[in-house]
């Protein structure tokens, strides 16, 4: 018999989103796709806990995401003014990109079904207001259900989505390619971003990775696909894996 896993699905869509890539300063750039901790944070206003009580669902919830469709883009000039001890203030103008409308279809699970029930309680009512991205970039969720996900089979091909490895490095080792495309028109490659799993939430505002093993690597998917060996999940109409 086929694996199974029950999760909540979800479809957000949002207005404008900005997801600073983190090694990028003058020039920011945005992630097409929330990070986990991003996602697990969105969570957690649903449920009405506050930043330094995730501790609990970075263990608990697997997230899946996969993009349904960015209609555009934009460039947004930000003043940042940096004090200085004893001396006037510097400002400095950067580069904010602006992900426009973006609609995604977001994947929570858990080996405890009672939290997958509860969080799709919380987000048809959520504690907190639901952000991705600056706290004032709101999200709104829709049709929030419970469905039975099966494994994926062999070497079935990902796109528009994350996949928690390097992919690179599993192309080495024969595990992904790269489907094969016509180079007719300006497509994107996959990218590779190593950032946070989980953040050590303490009562104080600074936050930062746990420890080194809260450190990985994400691919994020594109129109160009990837096969993948592993088998990740199906839920009749995408392929994705939980990060």
């Amino acid at each position: 018999m086929a694996e199974k896993k029950l999760a909540l699905r979800i479809y957000a869509e949002g207005a404008f989103h900005s997801l600073r890539i983190p090694e990028q300063m003058t020039y920011q750039g945005s992630f097409y796709y929330p990070p986990r901790t991003t996602l697990i944070g969105m969570a957690g206003a649903a449920l009405g806990k506050e930043r330094y009580e995730l501790e609990q669902l970075y263990e608990e919830l697997q997230v899946g995401i996969v993009l349904n469709g960015v209609p555009g883009k934009a460039m947004d000039l930000w003043r940042i003014v940096k004090p200085k001890k004893g001396v006037r203030p510097e400002a400095t103008v950067i580069l904010r990109d602006m992900i426009y409308a973006p609609h995604y279809w977001l994947y929570f699970s858990s080996k405890k079904q009672e939290i997958i029930e509860k969080l799709k309680e919380s987000f048809l009512n959520p504690c907190f207001a639901l952000t991705l991205g600056k706290s004032d970039e709101l999200v709104l969720m829709k049709a929030p259900e419970i469905v039975d996900l099966s494994r994926a089979e062999e070497w079935a091909t990902y796109r528009w989505t994350v996949l928690p490895f390097d992919y690179k490095e599993w192309q080495k080792n024969g595990k992904c390619q790269l489907e094969k495309i016509e180079l007719s028109q300006p497509i994107q490659l996959p990218q590779v971003f190593q950032l946070p799993r989980a953040f050590e939430t303490k009562m104080e505002r600074k936050m930062r990775p746990r420890r080194r093993k809260d450190l990985g690597f994400f691919t994020h998917v594109y129109e160009v696909g990837i096969k993948v060996k592993d088998p990740g999940w199906y839920d009749g109409e995408r392929y994705f894996f939980f990060f």
